[in-house]
């Protein structure tokens, strides 16, 4: 009795171990989520732009003191937004994300917003 209480035990975890895996990452969580990543810099001065938001879906990260961001997000197509006061909205459309894959932006330029004051007499 002992013997087939033991052989069904090893029989379901098995079971259940096999089941468990990512045809695509064995040993891995079905979870297939991917990674977009981007450094946002100041479009005149060239320079990593601190604390800008960062927009994708229900995600939403923001930028480090060297501009640096990274969004972990499911599978599918996205629209990032960025937003920062006295810079210019940016929206990037069709970003993909792949299972398992990271997706490096590079450089994503803000535009600093101008304001006009008018004419000194």
């Amino acid at each position: 009795m002992k013997k087939i209480i033991i052989w069904g035990l090893i029989t379901l975890t098995s079971i259940s171990y096999a089941f468990s895996q990512n045809p695509e990452n064995p040993g891995r969580d079905n979870v297939q989520t991917g990674i977009i990543r981007g450094h946002i810099i100041d479009n005149n001065t060239g320079k990593s732009v601190y604390g800008a938001d960062i927009f994708m879906g229900d995600a939403k990260a923001e930028s480090d003191i060297d501009g640096k961001f990274e969004l972990i997000k499911a599978i599918g197509t996205y629209e990032l937004k960025i937003t920062l006061n006295n810079y210019a909205d940016l929206n990037l459309t069709d970003i993909v994300v792949k299972s398992g894959e990271t997706n490096a932006l590079g450089d994503i330029r803000l535009t600093p917003k101008t304001e006009i004051i008018g004419a000194v007499n």
